[in-house]
């Protein structure tokens, strides 16, 4: 049995850069030098090992080239217990450890400070002890056990056993360091005196790391990539910060009406408006005035991937406030913040999920069969007099008129108050639908039955879709009395990441939701049109009451490096996507040369037939997997990529399937292979991304006898989603096409520009 104590000035650094973490957690407690050095990008630490016994050891980290002593005797502690026989921090694989100390980083803060845990932390005490969700937030039940106690004017940290609490019945120990020791311990550590040319710093950008992850042996560059969990907020907003100019100054930039932040997919939107939330929150501090800012996402993913970055960015614990603080960080879905204020939380279950996401899925399997019943009761009779627009629908691609139909449900009769008796109302309202310019009367009767058949379900069942709940908070927002509440109940900031992605109705909810009732609203929007909703451009912010808005362009890309960012400017200039990310100057790639020699030109692999192509995609995986961090595997056929993720299994490859937009188990940066299609791919990034299924007949889909309007509608539909997918893209970007169906027609006019390189696979 082993302790290694740590001062909690020490444990604050872990809580900064990953490169440093991640390094020492792969050496601790017994691989680690005396002395040492260490870099992550433009972060320096220098540290020492002391032994006071064979068993006790005693870290000291410090960041600063000229740094002081340690206190240890009298200051904060945290012992950490390792045994080789038992469960602990250090018998973790080494990404889930280097994590695990992380939140001990944090878990040190809040227990010596008395602040509240975050509720995702679910804190609860097991056996007797008190315990927190510890580690890799792939193993979601993963818990760690501590005791907080004081000896001698001096605050200790006991971190115990860590155990999965539903899959193995494990007993829980949190032993404790003995007075003996604690009394032996020196009144300070002394920081080393490295010498530079002798010890070669690991984490430089020319020093490779070798980390077994479990399914191949890989390589990379530590601090390579300035992803959301990499850096507390003194450090982004520093001297040193990797910021570009236009990041500085959209954070920077007072609100004085509302802000919209433009650009690019791999801009560092999501980052802007983090480190600005927290600006003004940190500033209202400093000069001890109140203020609240609520963070809207889309997705309860999205969500935790973005509350995770933020207890590595926030440095002040604004999370563990709460609403009577003068100072209040709400993160929330929008569908989340509506079920929460109406009190449809308690009680009686009257919403479908309170995972939008979730709800918005058993939606559309509802819409799909009140669509199917619908059409097999009705289409007959009505066939001879519905729009060719409609009937090519309806005989064609029946999931995009799915899609359609949520829309004109969701925004055209929900949204615009229709209920079951309005029929001739609605049919009559000289707004078009979403089905297309030759609607007639009889397409909107038969629409309306569509809804009315959807509506009947929710009625009878009792429940509320995302939209119900939605419309209803708006209702409430309405009244006279949120009229007086919002000067006490409103926010002093709303700020919304991925605008482009929430409809018309919920758009409208947003300026309510401010303190203020009138004048320019203090709201902050981020927006990448090319993957908005349907391919159209974001607008109508007016007419949903964000007037007078204001803008600012991102326009350096940090994600893709110069060849793939070609590629997808291409596809947006070649395409029929109307937005406007590209209107500014030409965007810069921010990447570095050294940096560069992990890029190549985008290849297309043709195979002989489907089952070479998922063999070519399994190749080039692991091959790029050898090399790289991340890769994802991107499938427009989701025959193909269950296919491809059998093979996975049959070959005992640790393939992890992203099955939603904003999953935190992709968006948290850590290595392995990621399998999706392109419509959750958004938001995450990878190091290279092999898409497969991008042919003939699949982008877009194939279809008979459309509309011109209708098939716009498909092409506009797959441009955006083929753009997407392109820009996850880092470092490598690869396609791979069966030869027999051919290359999409979306993307022949690149690789005869020469933007792609086109190779043979057998």
């Amino acid at each position: 049995m082993k302790w290694l104590i740590v001062p909690g000035e020490c444990f604050a650094i872990l809580a900064g850069p990953p490169g440093i973490r991640e390094w020492l957690a792969e050496r601790l407690p017994d691989n680690l030098p005396e002395q040492f050095q260490t870099r992550d990008g433009a972060f320096r630490c220098i540290g020492t090992i002391q032994r006071l016994t064979a068993e006790i050891s005693i870290l000291g980290l410090w960041r600063d080239s000229k740094p002081d002593p340690i206190n240890v005797v009298g200051r904060e502690l945290v012992c950490i217990w390792s045994d080789s026989d038992r469960s602990t921090i250090w018998s973790l694989p080494a990404e889930a450890r280097s994590e695990a100390l992380e939140r001990v980083s944090q878990l040190t803060e809040r227990a010596w400070r008395q602040l509240s845990f975050p509720a995702h932390w679910k804190p609860r005490r097991v056996e007797g002890y008190h315990t927190i969700f510890a580690g890799d937030r792939r193993l979601k039940d993963l818990r760690l056990a501590y005791v907080s106690r004081s000896y001698d004017n001096a605050q200790i940290l006991d971190i115990g056993t860590v155990f999965f609490a539903r899959r193995a019945n494990k007993s829980i120990d949190v032993p404790q360091l003995a007075e003996s020791a604690l009394r032996a311990l020196p009144e300070s550590l002394l920081p080393p005196n490295v010498d530079e040319a002798a010890i070669v710093a690991p984490e430089t950008e020319d020093t490779i790391e070798k980390v077994d992850q479990g399914d191949v042996r890989v390589g990379w560059r530590v601090g390579e990539a300035r992803h959301l969990f990499s850096m507390p907020y003194t450090d982004w907003v520093g001297k040193h910060s990797p910021l570009t100019t236009e990041q500085k100054r959209a954070i920077s930039h007072k609100v004085n009406r509302p802000l919209r932040v433009h650009g690019p997919a791999g801009s560092g939107k999501t980052l802007v408006l983090i480190l600005k939330a927290l600006g003004f929150l940190r500033s209202a501090q400093d000069s001890q005035e109140q203020c609240h800012v609520l963070v809207v996402l889309h997705s309860n993913a999205m969500r935790a991937t973005v509350q995770a970055a933020i207890e590595t960015i926030d440095d002040r614990s604004f999370l563990a406030g709460n609403r009577d603080d003068p100072q209040f960080l709400d993160i929330v879905t929008l569908h989340g913040w509506c079920i929460r204020e109406l009190g449809l939380d308690e009680g009686p279950r009257y919403v479908l999920e309170s995972d939008p996401e979730d709800s918005r899925a058993i939606q559309r399997s509802v819409l799909q069969q009140a669509l199917d019943d619908t059409i097999a009761t009705e289409y007959k009779q009505f066939k001879p007099i519905l729009s060719e627009d409609l009937r090519s629908w309806i005989e064609g691609d029946r999931d995009r008129l799915l899609r359609s139909v949520q829309w004109e449900v969701s925004i055209r009769i929900k949204g615009r108050g229709f209920r079951p008796a309005d029929r001739d109302k609605y049919s009559r309202d000289p707004l078009k639908s979403f089905i297309g310019r030759g609607e007639n009367l009889y397409d909107r009767q038969l629409l309306f039955k569509i809804f009315t058949t959807y509506h009947a379900y929710f009625e009878q069942e009792g429940l509320l879709d995302t939209d119900d709940v939605v419309l209803s908070m708006a209702s409430r927002l309405n009244t006279p009395l949120w009229q007086i509440q919002r000067k006490q109940l409103g926010y002093d900031f709303v700020m919304v990441d991925e605008t482009h992605l929430f409809n018309e109705n919920e758009r409208r909810v947003l300026p309510m939701l401010c303190r203020i009732a009138e004048g320019p609203l203090p709201i902050v929007m981020t927006f990448d049109e090319a993957q908005s909703i349907g391919g159209k451009r974001a607008q109508e912010l007016e007419e949903a009451g964000i007037e007078h808005s204001e803008k600012r362009v991102l326009n350096s890309v940090h994600r893709s490096c110069q060849p793939i960012f070609a590629l997808a400017r291409d596809i947006v200039e070649r395409g029929v996507l109307v937005f406007s990310e590209f209107e500014t100057a030409e965007p810069l790639s921010a990447m570095g040369n050294k940096e560069a020699k992990n890029c190549g030109r985008p290849k297309v692999h043709f195979c002989t037939d489907a089952a070479a192509a998922i063999a070519e995609v399994l190749r080039l995986t692991v091959e790029l997997r050898s090399r790289l961090r991340r890769v994802a595997i991107i499938s427009f056929d989701l025959n193909l990529m269950r296919s491809i993720l059998h093979s996975s299994d049959a070959a005992n490859s640790r393939f992890v399937h992203i099955r939603e937009r904003g999953d935190p188990t992709g968006a948290v940066p850590q290595p392995g292979v990621f399998v999706m299609t392109p419509e959750v791919c958004g938001g995450l990034e990878f190091d290279g991304v092999v898409i497969a299924g991008a042919e003939q007949g699949c982008v877009p889909p194939a279809h008979e006898d459309l509309t011109p309007q209708a098939a716009l509608f498909l092409e506009e539909e797959a441009y955006r989603e083929m753009y997407t997918a392109v820009t996850r893209a880092r470092y490598q970007l690869h396609l791979v096409v069966d030869k027999t169906r051919g290359l999409t027609p979306i993307l022949r006019e690149s690789l005869r520009a020469g933007l792609m390189e086109a190779t043979a696979a057998f």
